[in-house]
């Protein structure tokens, strides 16, 4: 006799890709939050107090603890790197390709990264190219073997010294591709020194200043 005609709630489950999602997102987020406050707050200081090239290098130099430690420390330590082209000498890199293409023209290519040194890699760059039997570029890939942080799968995180590393990666119209090398484009490696260095100085420049203030009343 009576119809209910009021609105239905249906309820989805979050499903854990969604959930990884929305993980990964707020950790973008607040990386580039991090990085557009700490270039706002750049200019700002640069505009009010540098007129020249020798205040602009002063002033950089001063407010670089202050910018450090506004930075979360996972953040916070991938500043503290150098680049180290001579460093490839301690990896040893290893490509193997799948016995042919798949119905697409694509191929998995895995790759081995070695580090045999004893440094930490901080940013590993490289390309994988395929040559036919002549020895003629049919395919490319640019890849990270090691980024300064761990996000999903193209930021791999830093390799540590001793480690191997496994990838795979899929190259497309690579049906033709007899042979695939590797090309490293750039390393860099962590400094342990600058950071232990950057985390004891705000400590002595307090106490500095202490001693300082203590010397005043005494006189």
């Amino acid at each position: 006799m009576f119809k209910d005609t009021g609105t239905t709630v249906v309820r989805k489950p979050v499903s854990f890709l969604s959930i990884a999602a929305l993980g990964i997102s707020s950790v973008l987020i607040t990386a580039i939050v991090s990085v557009v406050g700490l270039a706002a707050y750049s200019v700002h200081v640069f505009d009010k107090k540098t007129s020249d090239l020798p205040t602009l290098i002063q002033e950089t130099v001063e407010i670089l603890p202050e910018l450090r430690a506004s930075l979360p420390p996972a953040l916070a330590d991938t500043l503290d790197d150098v680049r180290r082209p001579e460093y490839r000498d301690s990896l040893k890199i290893t490509v193997k390709q799948t016995a042919k293409a798949d119905r697409w023209g694509g191929r998995k290519v895995g790759v081995v990264v070695e580090n045999q040194g004893d440094e930490m890699i901080s940013l590993l760059s490289m390309r994988v190219v395929g040559t036919d039997e002549e020895g003629t570029p049919v395919t490319e890939k640019n890849i990270c073997a090691a980024t300064p942080l761990q996000i999903d799968n193209d930021w791999r995180g830093p390799l540590m010294p001793r480690e191997t590393r496994r990838l795979v990666v899929y190259c497309h119209d690579a049906e033709e591709a007899a042979e695939f090398t590797s090309e490293i484009t750039e390393v860099r490696v962590w400094q342990r020194d600058k950071t232990e260095k950057a985390q004891s100085k705000p400590a002595s420049a307090k106490g500095k200043t202490d001693d300082d203030a203590q010397v005043d009343e005494d006189a």
